[in-house]
């Protein structure tokens, strides 16, 4: 896996940042992460272990499935 620095500096500022939407609640590190483990894994959506990747506020698999599809 990616460190959060590397995610940080490399990944982070080519992600496009729309005018109209909500604001990610959790950091977009842990989007990021939780994204890479479902395209590592290959596993279903729904079956995203979440809890495992965000530290404040959970966020459930359609929130990250969103953000991916954005």
């Amino acid at each position: 896996m990616l460190s959060k620095n590397t995610i940080e500096k490399w990944i982070i500022p080519h992600l496009s940042v729309g005018s109209r939407g909500f604001e990610p609640t959790v950091p977009l590190v842990e989007l990021v992460e939780a994204i890479f483990y479902r395209l590592k894994t290959g596993c279903q959506w729904r079956e995203l272990p979440t809890k495992e990747f965000f530290r404040g506020t959970i966020l459930s698999w359609n929130s990250v499935y969103y953000r991916f599809q954005k």
